[in-house]
């Protein structure tokens, strides 16, 4: 019995070339297009001489033998790792860490049964953009200020009698029980800001932790004191390290919506 491997092959194959049933007219005749691939095309000294360098990969490498044979070894990690009872019970002992550490900062309470999920110090910028203008033939110069919760803060966004009240306040730069930790420089005649970069310790802003409210204002300046708000915004630093743009509000705006521009997070990033 003959071996059909060994038959003798025609080229071209037997049969129709190309085969019944292939759509006439493709490819087209005008493929590939004139000038394709284009004069120059790859470019002279192109890949340049000594690419890749003589040499390299460096002979021996990987070195003969690696990973090792039997690598990770058998039984890694061993049975029973880690024992039973790792950590032992008890540990850590009562009353770790002990009472009022780490001390109260004043005016702040402190975060209670959390340890602090941040680096110490952050290093934070803001700009904003569409400000309302609170100005009569000018822009308005506007600031920002950055308070801190404290034990009995009002919640925002409630549009609460106190929080109406306190919107329409001027030149107080501490809202109910909110207490200032960091105001930036005033940009004077301007409702696209760009402010300075500034260093904040995240314990006085936010006691160290992720979702603890943090409540941002934005003033317009005016030499007599008689700051007035064009906005303001609830956040936390997990949303200052994941967004970068937040509306400011102001319950008090006259028109369709109470937002009253934009504030965006440029850098939020830890301090070594």
């Amino acid at each position: 019995m003959s071996d059909p491997s060994k038959a003798p092959h025609t080229f071209p194959p037997q049969g129709t070339i190309p085969p019944q049933g292939y759509p006439q007219g493709y490819p087209p005749a005008s493929y590939p297009p004139q000038g394709y691939p284009p004069q120059g095309f790859p470019p002279q000294g192109y890949p340049p001489q000594g690419y890749p360098p003589a040499g390299y990969p460096p002979p021996g490498f990987p070195p003969a033998g690696y990973p090792p044979q039997g690598y990770p070894p058998q039984g890694f990690p061993p049975a029973g790792y880690p024992p039973q009872g790792y950590p032992p019970a008890g540990y850590p002992p009562a009353g770790y860490p002990p009472a009022g550490y780490p001390p109260p900062i004043q005016g702040v309470a402190p975060a209670q049964g959390k340890a602090s999920e941040l680096a110490p110090n952050y290093e934070i910028q803001f700009k904003a953009t569409k400000l309302d203008n609170k100005d009569l033939g000018s822009l308005s110069d506007p600031f920002l200020v950055l308070f801190a919760r404290s034990e009995n803060a009002v919640a925002l966004g409630s549009n609460s009698k106190k929080e109406k009240k306190a919107g329409k306040k001027k030149g107080k730069l501490q809202s109910k029980n909110w207490v200032v930790v960091h105001k930036t420089e005033v940009v004077d005649n301007n409702l696209s800001p760009v402010w300075k970069s500034f260093q904040v310790n995240s314990q006085k802003l936010c006691r160290g932790l992720l979702d603890y409210p943090i409540l941002v204002e934005c003033y317009d300046f005016d030499a007599h004191q008689s700051h007035e708000l064009i906005g303001r915004v609830q956040l936390t630093m997990r949303e200052l390290l994941s967004l970068n743009e937040f509306k400011l509000k102001n319950p008090n705006r006259i028109g369709l919506s109470d937002t009253a521009g934009h504030l965006h997070c440029v850098k939020c990033t830890p301090l070594p």
